[in-house]
């Protein structure tokens, strides 16, 4: 199985499978290992550059993000099975920017973000598996 993994899709995972408990702290934990099991995957990356990113991309998934924001404003579990999705990329990302050979080599700090065998996927095969993925949150 191959996937393509961009915040929104690691938020929208996140909050579906954290939808069915009540234990803020659980949905923080499945957050974060939501985000690791789908990182650990083989993927499909979109290429995505750190330092210079596709507009619309970023477009598309800031809109995703604070769409998601409004859908769990007011419920602690999904606003921490939120933060647990996305912690790991805001580490990693702040780290490589203080450092960005970091990035060009793939030495992050979490194992499951090193660089792996990826093939591309399309910039439209991205934004579509994005608002899938938020659709079915959404409904959810």
């Amino acid at each position: 199985m191959e996937v393509n993994m961009t915040i929104s899709k690691h938020i929208t995972i996140a909050t579906i499978l954290a939808s069915f408990v009540n234990i803020p702290i659980i949905g923080f934990v499945i957050g974060f290992i939501s985000h690791a099991v789908l990182d650990s995957l083989p993927q499909q990356q979109y290429q995505f550059n750190l330092f210079k990113p596709d507009k619309f991309i970023v477009a598309i998934e800031s809109l995703i993000i604070v769409i998601m924001i409004y859908v769990i404003k007011g419920n602690t579990v999904l606003i921490m099975s939120f933060t647990g999705a996305v912690i790991p990329d805001i580490i990693d990302g702040l780290l490589s920017i203080i450092n960005k050979n970091r990035y060009k080599t793939g030495n992050h700090l979490f194992f499951f973000h090193k660089l792996k065998g990826q093939t591309s996927r399309s910039r439209k095969q991205t934004i579509i598996l994005s608002l899938v993925f938020f659709l079915i949150a959404v409904i959810i």
